[in-house]
């Protein structure tokens, strides 16, 4: 389909400039390669619309059309990648086609660039020649996506939830629909494929094509994850995912309940790290609330503040940490044994507030065991992220959310988590498992000693 609306764009107006940009270059470079066949080889397009080859320049990422009678700096077609630089180009029609895969799905940092892609075609498309859509003509320079969602912060979620306003129109139809089941779940409907393949009242998109034993089968072959995005535009979270996206609950500022128990925990980094990659300084302020859960007594966890930050000096981040503490009232703040004693010692000399409140934390041969003790608080609701106000909008499951850069990176490392270049906010929030331990008590002598010879008292 792709390919025969560029063609019938290029009948209508040969003076087009088509860019298309994908994952990787094949995928750009295999859509080039059919445009190419239609031209040379298809006997019937060339009797319906003539000859369009033009020598010289045809090659796998790009050419020009023979019937072309503008001259521009890009040719006809040109193909660009996810991470290339694309700057300087100048497109009528820009096709962004399966932008995201799975593989370029995994990390944060592979979804900004996705997102920055689109970014960077909005400076790119111009408004230089007229586009026949439909039956009116207009030379507004246009940007087509087409793709599969692979992740629910990949750039489709980034059209859907913060460029939606500049959209013309958005197609999101899954393969199947249920009223009483949307009514029931409006917001996670599409991820209850179970009671959608079961469910006398399900509807599929195109039955005539599509009907519920394909589905079914097709669910069978490729498990939730797979079914999810490719059949329901919907991502979930791998099945293999330590922490799910779907289980991290978020609440406004203002439902914050009071008397909570504030606690500051850290995880320290290299002074004043110059490399690019550094780990950040992490230190995460977390007022902690008891709760009971199948009646046992546990810990509701509300995520007041993150700052994460690399490339500063220790001194600048104890400064931070004092700040958080004056202005939340920690009853303790836990950093990890392996920070510099000097800098506890600095710590509590220059910032007195803080100086009976710091608690030393052992750290652990096995930082993963340690952050796997967060799982149940996630799986059972009680890792409560707490947005800002005054923060950026970020896209996530199909909403945008108001997180400051230190708790937007928390919730990467999060639902990224054995994909992620660093893990520095979710090492810091482990430590809080050792502040919530009970003290242990003390064990009283059961044995006494009764000397046999009062004189010699032995």
């Amino acid at each position: 389909m792709l390919v025969a609306w560029m063609l019938w764009m290029w009948a209508r107006n040969p003076n087009l400039r088509i860019g298309i940009g994908s994952a990787t270059g094949k995928h750009g470079e295999d859509v080039i390669s059919e445009l190419q066949s239609h031209i040379m080889s298809n006997e019937r397009f060339r009797w319906l619309f003539g000859d369009w080859y033009c020598k010289g320049g045809w090659t796998k990422k790009g050419f020009n059309l023979g019937t072309r009678t503008a001259h521009y700096k890009n040719n006809s077609c040109e193909t660009f990648s996810v991470g290339k630089d694309v700057t300087g180009a100048h497109y009528d029609i820009i096709v962004l086609d399966d932008v995201a895969i799975r593989d370029n799905s995994e990390t944060a940092t592979m979804r900004e660039k996705q997102i920055k892609l689109y970014k960077d075609c909005l400076d790119l498309v111009v408004n230089d020649q007229e586009k026949p859509f439909l039956d009116k003509q207009d030379r507004k320079g246009v940007i087509v996506v087409f793709g599969t969602r692979w992740h629910f912060g990949d750039i489709y979620n980034y059209l859907r939830s913060i460029a939606n306003r500049s959209l013309d129109f958005l197609i999101d139809w899954p393969l199947m629909r249920n009223p009483e089941i949307e009514e029931a779940d409006p917001e996670r409907w599409r991820s209850r494929i179970k009671e959608l393949l079961k469910h006398p009242k399900t509807v599929l998109l195109a039955p005539g094509m599509f009907d519920i034993k394909y589905a079914k089968d097709t669910f069978a072959e490729k498990g939730t994850f797979e079914f999810s995005c490719q059949q329901m535009n919907y991502p979930t979270s791998d099945e293999g995912a330590t922490f799910k996206a779907e289980d991290l609950c978020f609440m406004k500022m203002a439902d914050v309940p009071g008397n909570l128990k504030i606690l500051i925990v850290v995880d320290t980094a290299g002074d004043k790290s110059t490399y690019e990659r550094a780990d950040d300084w992490a230190s995460l302020v977390v007022g902690v609330e008891p709760a009971v859960i199948g009646g046992v007594p546990t810990s509701r966890l509300y995520i007041l503040d993150v700052v994460a930050k690399s490339n500063i000096s220790s001194n600048e981040f104890l400064g931070i940490i004092s700040q958080q503490a004056l202005l939340h009232g920690p009853h303790r703040v836990g950093i990890e044994k392996n920070f510099s004693q000097t800098y506890i010692n600095i710590l509590r000399e220059q910032y007195p507030h803080l100086r009976n409140k710091i608690v030393s934390i052992l750290a652990t041969r096995n930082k993963h065991l340690k952050i796997l003790g967060l799982q149940p608080y996630v799986e059972n609701g009680n890792l409560i992220i707490v947005e800002d106000d005054d923060a950026k909008e970020v896209p996530f499951i199909g909403r945008t959310l108001k997180l400051s850069e230190g708790k937007e990176k928390l919730v990467n490392q999060l639902t990224d988590y054995g994909n992620t270049d660093h893990e520095d906010c979710i090492d810091a929030l482990s430590n809080i498992l050792e502040l919530l331990k009970p003290p242990k008590k003390r064990v009283e002598q059961k044995y006494r000693w009764d000397a046999a010879n009062p004189k010699t008292g032995y």
